[in-house]
């Protein structure tokens, strides 16, 4: 689930060219709200990387990428949402 959820963000994600000198540098911390249809619901950078353009770039790719896979049930745990934090690095890099 983890790795099909990073990879349909990070095929949305386009990096501002005047970004991409410095982004191997630059990294956010993003915490989002995935319903159980898979439609993320909420957005939060949790620590940014310093750079607006950066960070609006991670979220644009979010709601590009939004209906994301949706959270199994035993992630879930009864629950309609799912809430998961990522890191997302410009050189390429995420968890």
């Amino acid at each position: 689930f983890f790795r099909k959820l990073e990879e349909k963000v990070r095929e949305s994600w386009v990096l501002p060219e005047a970004v991409a000198r410095n982004a191997g540098k630059l990294m956010v911390e993003v915490r989002i709200v995935i319903e159980k249809d898979g439609r993320v619901s909420d957005t939060r950078i949790e620590k940014g990387s310093g750079n607006v353009y950066f960070d609006e770039s991670v979220r644009r790719a979010i709601r590009k990428a939004s209906p994301l896979p949706v959270p199994p049930e035993r992630l879930r745990g009864g629950e309609d949402y799912y809430e998961v934090g990522f890191r997302f690095h410009g050189a390429g890099g995420e968890g």
